[in-house]
């Protein structure tokens, strides 16, 4: 077992607890539980391994974020994870975070004839989610792009296929909103449009 220690990565400190059982040669048990405030999300992905294995988005991604986050499972071994048997959740807030290139941004924009969606700048966006059954789980995230006011939860799968439902909320309110599903993989979104609505969720509103 490793109790609470704190070290410096990617410009901030982390704080870090787990434990970790070797079952064979070719497998071992782990459990971690880690606490970053504001660090750099390029320099996490470039020097966290585990980081950049379960966010493999944040190469798209430059700027500041916090995160708490608890995971267990095995390794391989090649002491990397086995994603089925992986089980945690936490929260993960973009506190000030510029994304240039994700296609799923990008293919958004292109589908709704609203290209200013496409390369976002990001704050204050609050992600939760739980990991289990090779997928990450993303509660329903709202998020403020330039005049938009996206919704989007679902599923993302290890092998990045992507089961998300998307609302693009529209200026100036963001009370008349279009619907999307987007199926696919994070290489090839395929994302599917409604015609625009009222959403009767009265918490729109005051997004």
């Amino acid at each position: 077992a490793l109790d609470t220690a704190r070290f410096r990565v990617a410009g901030a400190v982390f704080g870090l607890s787990g434990n970790y059982k070797a079952l064979n040669t070719r497998s071992a048990e782990f459990g971690l539980r880690v606490k970053g405030d504001s660090f750099n999300i390029s320099r996490a992905y470039a020097e966290i391994p585990l980081f950049r294995e379960l966010a493999s988005s944040a190469s798209m991604a430059k700027g500041t974020v916090s995160m708490q986050y608890a995971i267990r499972g095995k390794l391989n071994a090649s002491m990397l994870p086995d994603y089925p048997t992986l089980r945690g959740g936490g929260w993960v807030k973009l506190e000030d975070v510029s994304v240039k290139g994700m296609k799923l941004f990008n293919e958004v924009g292109r589908m709704t004839g609203r290209d200013s969606v496409a390369n976002p700048r990001l704050k204050a966006v609050l992600i939760k989610s739980s990991i289990a059954n090779n997928r990450i789980k993303i509660e329903r995230t709202k998020m403020r792009i330039r005049s938009f006011r996206p919704r989007i939860e679902g599923y993302v799968y290890f092998d990045n296929r992507l089961d998300l439902r998307m609302r693009l909320g529209l200026p100036p309110c963001g009370i008349i909103g279009i619907p999307l599903t987007i199926k696919g993989s994070s290489e090839k979104p395929k994302i599917k449009m409604k015609k625009e609505q009222l959403d009767p969720d009265e918490e729109e509103k005051g997004q």
